[in-house]
């Protein structure tokens, strides 16, 4: 095993660990609604982290994930379907690609315009 594996691992067991550790007891958690996370590469202390924001945030609607272009092949699509197998503290809580959300965004009005011509 290279040294540089071996420390990598290290580290990502030790913010595991922290992260396991955790007890949220003053309620910040409960209040979080949207989180936007930049340059997502998916190595393991980010999937940890994402899956204890998911597991903890009561109130979460909205995850948006831009993938780091140069980690990722797929434009980060793989990664989005192992996040969206993780479970969820809040049952609103979406995970979508921030480089397609305006696109999401637009489609969400449209379709609040053609409801609202159809009231």
């Amino acid at each position: 095993m290279h040294p540089f594996q071996a420390f990598t691992f290290d580290v990502v067991e030790a913010v595991a660990e922290f992260l396991r550790a955790q007890k949220i007891s003053d309620g910040s958690l409960t209040q979080l609604k949207t989180v936007d996370m930049q340059l997502f590469s998916g190595i393991e202390s980010e999937m940890e982290f994402v899956k204890y924001l998911l597991a903890s945030a009561t109130a979460l609607e909205e995850m948006a994930i831009t993938p780091h272009a140069g980690s990722v092949s797929d434009g980060g699509e793989s990664i989005l379907n192992e996040l969206k197998q993780f479970p969820r503290a809040s049952p609103k809580a979406e995970i979508i690609n921030s480089e397609k959300k305006g696109l999401r965004s637009v489609y969400k009005h449209i379709v609040s315009l053609i409801k609202d011509q159809n009231t």
